[in-house]
């Protein structure tokens, strides 16, 4: 969030993050529409470098996963991190970190790809974050 604003979407998604866990994965819109969408962009991860950036509870850190990547998640809300966590354990790194600020804890180039669904419609000024990504991400790499 920007200084100048209010950090509403944050406290909702930490307030909210129980009931948001157990409902992203069965909700229709999320289940059929949006996440067979987003992953159907992603290309082949098999042994790449991914920044799944605000990663939520970590279902596309799972899926990630489960497509060979390695995988740093980030999130905002760390009730939503501490949900990811519990999902995935020590199978991928979590930071907690706003997307409209310098993602500190990445290197430049560090990434292969950087993935964001649904986050970005919470950031005032999208220059920043992607501005970042295009720091992180390595000459070549991909942003779904």
């Amino acid at each position: 969030m920007t200084d100048g604003e209010d950090p509403i979407a944050v406290d909702a998604y930490d307030e909210l993050a129980d009931s948001y866990a157990e409902e992203v994965r069965e909700n229709p819109y999320n289940a059929h529409l949006e996440f067979p969408a987003t992953t159907s962009l992603i290309p082949d991860v098999a042994g790449e470098q991914v920044l799944d950036a605000g990663c939520g509870t970590g279902v596309y850190t799972e899926w990630l996963l489960e497509q060979g990547a390695d995988v740093v998640g980030m999130d905002a809300s760390e009730a939503m991190l501490d949900h990811a966590r519990d999902a995935i354990g020590d199978r991928a790194t979590f930071h907690q970190a706003d997307l409209e600020k310098p993602l500190d804890f990445a290197e430049t180039d560090a990434f292969d790809g950087v993935v964001s669904a649904l986050a970005l419609g919470y950031v005032a000024d999208l220059r920043d974050p992607f501005g970042e990504f295009a720091r992180v991400l390595e000459p070549g790499g991909f942003l779904v």
